[in-house]
């Protein structure tokens, strides 16, 4: 399996938090600094102890598979091109592109710089040091639906079998999670033993069902508390944060 993936601890602004879907199957959260996050998903480490645990059991052949709409906010029709950043091409960062198909990246590929990874929809390629001249010609030719950073080890958890979702606002207001992957093997937890699903007691989220969500608000499904003092609905609605229970 490799290096096993670490996930944090509930118990600071950047909070990873597990949770269940209607169907049993088993998501992984990111919060950054802003995202709201359940208040159950804090009643203790130990819960993300185990969580941690069933993952790392899991030998899973399975894929991360990206998904670019997960990846923006809901009511963005435009997607995000991090690569155009002067500050992203003056470093050498390695890139995600969503592109329709290779022929804009064939001498890349052919150099080992770049390389496809499976997308839900389109086709996804890893980029190393992309140039200003390659992100300026994908995107004056509109051939670029998406493109951010990539790191190495980025969707290791989807890889395992979890769905994985990250909070995609900037750090004033608590916005909605995207799911940035999906798992080619979903994990269940009704794979797991009885004694070990009852322990870990994760947050379900009913009426939802993780394979067709692409965003998600946890405030607008469980009681959820946050560092901001308020966040945005699905529909770009800006509410005030409620108490908590």
């Amino acid at each position: 399996m490799g290096d096993k993936p670490d996930y944090p601890a509930a118990h600071s602004m950047d909070t990873t938090w597990f949770a269940v879907d209607d169907e049993g199957f088993v998501a992984v959260f990111n919060s950054f600094e802003a995202g709201a996050v359940p208040v159950d998903a804090f009643d203790s480490e130990a819960r993300f102890e185990q969580a941690q645990a069933f993952v790392e059991q899991r030998a899973s052949d399975g894929q991360a598979v990206l998904d670019a709409d997960g990846l923006v906010v809901p009511w963005s029709t435009k997607g995000q091109h991090e690569t155009r950043n002067a500050w992203f091409n003056n470093h050498g960062a390695t890139a995600l592109f969503f592109l329709e198909d290779d022929t804009p990246l064939a001498r890349w590929i052919e150099a080992g710089r770049a390389y496809e990874i499976k997308a839900k929809e389109g086709r996804a390629f890893v980029v190393r040091g992309p140039t200003r001249r390659l992100s300026d010609y994908l995107h004056a030719a509109n051939l670029c639906r998406h493109c951010c950073y990539w790191y190495q080890d980025e969707h290791s958890a989807a890889q395992q079998g979890l769905y994985e979702y990250e909070h995609l606002t900037e750090n004033s207001i608590s916005g909605p999670y995207g799911r940035a992957a999906l798992p080619s093997e979903p994990f269940n937890i009704a794979q797991l033993p009885e004694a070990i699903r009852q322990e870990l007691r994760l947050v379900r989220f009913e009426g939802v069902r993780f394979a067709q969500t692409t965003h998600l608000q946890p405030v607008e499904h469980h009681p959820s508390t946050s560092w901001q003092s308020s966040y945005l609905t699905i529909d770009g609605d800006e509410l005030p944060m409620p108490e908590e229970p």
